[in-house]
């Protein structure tokens, strides 16, 4: 077993003796305190590795555009860039959203398998396929034909699956064949499903506002996860170590 401080960058505080605090109810039906907790502690330590003011200021800033974002916005230079280094860090690969939707199903329904490569997550019981869609998959072509090709061979070859795209940004009730283009050829089957990412938590959990409470649980979980681990983000911290000027000359190195 990996021990806890493997995970957790030097960047941030880290004391042995983390702080024991009695398990809250959160009073979501469909997972156990114990397991929502353990499953968004796990991705906050992954997404605590991502941040680093040193890795941020090594990236190429524009100057000219930092000094016109600060005059017309009304900030600071040092305001300016706390926000150049938030979307840095969302231009990250890694897609947190993806990583909690999947992952958290391991806990919710018997028979699901998050561990797959080709898809997000497989219920062998009722032959269910699903594929979460973030930002950087719908903006790929690719993604969408290999995709549905996927879909197209799991439907011939199990004629009982549904094979469905989860679209976290699709409208709340979304659940209808997925369409797709080629050759100027419309493509559609009724086992191949287009779903919004509340539609589908309301199929495996039977749960119509399962999501929407998962969503106002979320910073409570959170903020006791990081006062359990005694973790403490020193990244924002460091730029007000320096002066605007110092920070203008360590973004605009190249």
């Amino acid at each position: 077993m990996r021990c806890r401080a493997d995970y957790i960058s030097k960047r941030y505080e880290w004391r042995p003796h983390k702080r024991t605090i009695r398990m809250k109810k959160y009073n979501l039906t469909f997972i156990s305190d114990e397991d929502l907790f353990k499953h968004i502690k796990e991705i906050l330590l992954l997404y605590l590795q991502k941040i680093s003011f040193k890795s941020i200021s090594k990236n190429s800033v524009d100057p000219v555009k930092l000094a016109f974002d600060a005059k017309i916005y009304n900030k600071s230079i040092t305001e300016m860039l706390e926000i150049e280094m938030i979307q840095q860090l969302d231009d990250d690969k890694i897609s947190y959203n993806t990583f909690l939707h999947k992952n958290i199903f391991k806990y919710v329904v018997n028979d699901c398998d998050t561990t797959g490569k080709q898809f997000d997550i497989v219920n062998t019981k009722h032959s269910i396929y699903g594929l979460f869609m973030d930002e950087h998959k719908r903006k790929d072509l690719s993604f969408t034909l290999n995709t549905y090709m996927l879909m197209q061979h799991t439907i011939l070859e199990n004629k009982q699956a549904t094979c469905i795209l989860v679209d976290a940004v699709a409208e709340d009730k979304l659940n209808i064949p997925w369409e797709v283009s080629v050759d100027d050829k419309l493509f559609s089957n009724q086992q191949i499903r287009h779903m919004s990412i509340e539609k589908f938590y309301e199929i495996m959990t039977g749960d119509k506002s399962v999501l929407k409470n998962l969503y106002m649980i979320l910073p409570e979980v959170i903020n006791d996860i990081m006062i359990e681990e005694n973790i403490n983000n020193s990244a924002m911290q460091e730029f007000h170590k320096y002066s605007d000027e110092r920070l203008k000359s360590i973004f605009s190195q190249t």
